[in-house]
């Protein structure tokens, strides 16, 4: 008669299967958790509410024979825009100063909004991904951020409760890296 231990009728579940690479960790990613930096324009930084991340899409490259299966290859890959959305502050400082850094990338019409050198040209943005202890765990970097897009606010008399102006700015970037902290 067989040895009546569990081990000789149930194999060890950890060997098979999907259990064996079970994650480590459980804990979910929350839309809270981040932190952007920009540099070029600090009034901003602390008013960010909100960030949209480039997706990223690719093509794939097809080629024809005669007496085969068609092949697929990898194609070039696209990264979409970043944008970004902040609380005007009551001064409207950090609009205006974002505001400016947009103008300094158009072609001038006049000189009179020469804009200095410093803050005029593309800047690095360093975006924070944070655990749900809040505690920085990866670091993406945005190469040479230029803004393209900056919306306007609407002002509005006929609300009956006050909310508060945010405005959304889109920039182009040349790469962004991943480095795990």
């Amino acid at each position: 008669m067989a040895d009546p231990k569990p081990s000789n009728f149930i194999p060890e579940l950890t060997e098979y299967g999907m259990l064996r690479e079970a994650p480590v960790n459980t804990n979910l990613a929350l839309n809270t958790n981040f932190r952007f930096v920009l540099k070029k324009v600090p009034t901003v930084t602390y008013f960010i509410t909100s960030i949209t991340t480039p997706s990223s899409s690719s093509t794939p490259l097809s080629y024809d024979y005669l007496t085969a299966v068609p092949l697929k290859i990898p194609g070039g890959s696209a990264n979409t825009d970043v944008s970004i959305r902040f609380i005007i502050d009551e001064n409207f400082r950090n609009y205006m100063e974002m505001y400016r850094w947009f103008r300094s990338g158009a072609p001038y019409k006049d000189f009179k909004e020469i804009v200095p050198e410093h803050l005029a040209g593309p800047s690095d943005g360093v975006m924070f991904l944070l655990n749900n202890k809040k505690n920085p765990i990866r670091m993406v970097t945005y190469r040479n951020m230029i803004p393209t897009q900056l919306s306007g606010f609407t002002l509005s008399s006929a609300e009956s409760e006050a909310s508060v102006l945010t405005a959304t700015v889109t920039f182009v970037y040349d790469t962004f890296t991943v480095t795990n902290l």
